[in-house]
């Protein structure tokens, strides 16, 4: 009698609960709350493309191999399901026995065939709702490894069992490199929360990611990611993982020049050279990344920052200046040559580089300071003055090229080929009063 009472009571509780702690806004609602008795019971309802699947279950189950039956369930349990019209229910008594009824027919100990395509189409929906996780987690894992966990994340319909799954394989110690690169790759392809695989992707670690394989399927994991916020903060982490490879900055490189935000791409980039002393081979991938940024202000503190750091590797001295030559502020122009002078960052053999983008900027102001800055190095070459006195030409006032001649005058070598170059440029010179005083100042 009483567990006919039992069945009655279940088939009625096929209806929603109050208590929803899971509802994801596509037609799936899970509740879990304790009824009269102190048991835990779970509900589950879904409802899609005009199909109403409804799911309560209470207890401990043992389920068969292939997962499609009920091999045991604890004292006093029960699963009821329901879809559209048909419905299965399982109930154990105090001893755990097992009775099963199929929509409103007779009770029996072991159900017909369409009372077990039934109960294993439930069976599916609460493993797939994330029925018996942690226990399946282990089972799979023992059966087929990583592969296998890999594979079944794809029939799991909540984004908070799968995140439970990948944290299950993450805690692994022995995962393969090609294990690890597919970890990476499906947390990128199969969660829809960034704050997710930002949560997954931060437990990779400094170690896995030296792993070539690893690292990349990593970065492209975090390319997928909609959220610039999650993006910088992961490759914030891989950076201050401490020294990164050539190889390792150049594929990091691209990741961050996909970012929206010019102050996330500066932030990341201006890491990098905290970091250490940017590798010759990443030099110039390093500047064309921030040469793209948008902001005139961001590409001048990543480049101060550079010429503060270290020598500018040969092959990369033209490109850094084209950099400086493409901002559009000539104050920031300005401040950054004046760095590469004091620095001495400049080669020899680009001094004439260095004099024409001089030569380019807008404001002769801006122009005759630096100029006048270039007068202070005492390994100037008889080229190097004679160059120098020839640039007075590109300052558009009668002053001022008097008063870079006159500064020349004081510093440049007693020379007859430098002193020629000197009173040719000096005759540039239109008003008689700034001309004299040119003059003046070589004899």
């Amino acid at each position: 009698m009483k567990k006919n009472q039992v069945f009655a009571a279940i088939i009625v509780m096929l209806v929603f609960c109050a208590g929803c702690w899971y509802r994801n806004g596509h037609g799936l609602e899970i509740t879990s709350y304790n009824d009269s008795e102190g048991k835990k019971v779970t509900s589950i309802t879904s409802r899609n493309n005009r199909v109403l699947e409804e799911i309560k279950y209470s207890g401990d189950f043992k389920l068969n191999e292939e997962e499609t039956a009920i091999v045991e369930m604890s004292a006093n349990g029960f699963l009821a399901y329901r879809k559209n019209g048909q419905q299965i229910a399982a109930v154990s008594d105090a001893r755990g026995h097992i009775t099963y009824q199929l929509n409103d027919g007779e009770k029996t100990t072991r159900p017909n065939d369409e009372g077990s395509t039934l109960l294993s189409q439930a069976i599916r929906e609460m493993i797939m709702y994330g029925f018996d996780a942690e226990k399946r987690m282990e089972r799979i894992y023992t059966k087929g490894g990583i592969p296998a966990l890999l594979h079944e994340i794809e029939n799991l319909n909540r984004d908070d069992i799968r995140k439970n799954y990948f944290e299950f394989m993450l805690s692994r110690d022995s995962l393969s490199s090609q294990d690890q690169r597919a970890i990476a790759l499906k947390i990128g392809s199969s969660l829809g929360s960034d704050n997710d695989k930002e949560n997954l992707l931060g437990k990779f670690g400094a170690e896995r990611l030296k792993d070539s394989l690893t690292n990349n399927a990593w970065l492209e994991a975090v390319d997928r990611m909609g959220s610039d916020f999650s993006k910088q903060n992961l490759l914030t982490q891989r950076i201050n993982y401490g020294i990164i490879p050539p190889s390792r900055i150049n594929d990091l490189l691209p990741a961050i020049d996909r970012l929206g935000s010019d102050n996330a791409k500066e932030n990341l980039l201006l890491q990098i050279i905290r970091q250490d002393t940017l590798p010759g081979e990443c030099y110039n991938k390093f500047l064309e990344t921030s040469n793209r940024m948008g902001s005139d202000h961001a590409k001048e503190n990543i480049l101060s920052q550079l010429i503060n750091k270290s020598a500018i590797p040969g092959q990369s001295v033209d490109i850094f200046l084209e950099t400086i030559d493409h901002l559009g502020s000539d104050n920031a122009k300005e401040n950054l040559i004046r760095q590469l002078i004091e620095k001495k960052r400049i080669p020899q053999d680009h001094y004439d580089r260095e004099l024409a983008l001089i030569s380019r900027m807008g404001a002769d102001n801006s122009k005759s300071n630096l100029y006048h800055k270039l007068t202070e190095d005492p390994t100037l070459t008889e080229e190097q003055w004679i160059a120098l006195i020839g640039s007075t030409e590109h300052l558009g006032s009668d002053h001022d090229k008097a008063d870079l001649l006159t500064t020349i005058a004081k510093k440049m070598p007693p020379n007859e080929k430098i002193k020629s170059a000197y009173l040719k440029t000096a005759k540039a010179i239109l008003g008689d009063a700034d001309y004299g005083r040119a003059v003046k100042a070589i004899e």
